[in-house]
């Protein structure tokens, strides 16, 4: 980062802090990989703001901006994004193994070997991250997050399945919260086509560029990359908050793994 553009990030995050309700701010938060970078470019492409402010620009009025945070009393009206663990999992994976590769970055975990399966350096990934989330980005686990924000008041919680499945009604609940109660449809169902993932990757859904950092944009695909012992791993690490969050009942699905 340019000595001029880390000026403006400290001053953008102060401004975060002293005039977060005054700019009037949306701050889209997220453990990384859950979908807040596309539910900030659905809110941003509404509501007509740059991306640019908050990252090479200061920050400007109405301004969207994206955070990996555990929870902060500044923020003045959070977009909490959350995703099953099990997809958060596969998605970052691929992300810092193949993404970041490609653009020069090594893969941040120690246990990594460039000649293992997916599937085998998905564990040790999952296991290193999970054992030990201070020594990565973002400092923090997925379970702590959760754990922060899942129960504070004034929140507006966003499911990534749910942009999926009902994008429409979904949109329009993050704008009503945020404070726009007035709809336009056609300007709605134009930012979503214009940030769906074929727009964006010219790509059908479902079809994979493991070096993009839009790689997939499916709901589910877990389960093409869990093993028995993957699967039992997130299960021990993370089972109360796929219940909490309604993703599971109980462990049984790992038994789908488990008898094959």
């Amino acid at each position: 980062m340019s000595y001029s553009r880390k000026i403006i990030s400290r001053a953008n995050d102060v401004a975060t802090i002293v005039a977060c309700k005054r700019l009037n701010l949306t701050h889209v938060n997220e453990y990384p990989k859950c979908g807040g970078t596309w539910i900030s470019r659905l809110l941003r492409s509404y509501i007509g703001v740059n991306r640019d402010y908050g990252i090479s620009r200061l920050v400007r009025p109405n301004a969207v901006i994206q955070k990996h945070k555990l929870f902060t009393p500044y923020f003045k009206r959070p977009v909490i994004v959350v995703r099953d663990p099990r997809d958060v999992w596969v998605s970052y994976f691929f992300y810092e193994a193949y993404h970041h590769k490609s653009t020069g970055r090594k893969v941040d975990i120690r246990s990594y070997d460039e000649n293992a399966s997916d599937e085998q350096n998905l564990y040790r990934y999952i296991e290193e991250k999970t054992q030990f989330p201070e020594r990565f980005d973002p400092g923090f686990s997925y379970n702590k997050f959760l754990e922060n924000w899942l129960d504070k008041p004034d929140i507006h919680l966003v499911r990534y399945e749910a942009m999926h499945s009902h994008p429409e009604q979904t949109l329009i609940g993050i704008l009503n919260y945020i404070g726009i109660e007035t709809i336009d449809h056609s300007k709605l169902r134009a930012a979503i086509q214009d940030n769906s993932f074929g727009n964006i990757t010219g790509r059908e859904a479902g079809t994979e560029d493991k070096n993009s950092h839009k790689r997939k944009g499916i709901v589910g695909d877990w389960k093409n990359l869990f093993t028995a012992e993957i699967a039992t791993l997130v299960c021990e690490t993370q089972q109360v908050n796929l219940q909490k969050l309604g993703y599971e009942t109980d462990g049984t699905w790992v038994d789908e793994f488990t008898r094959s």
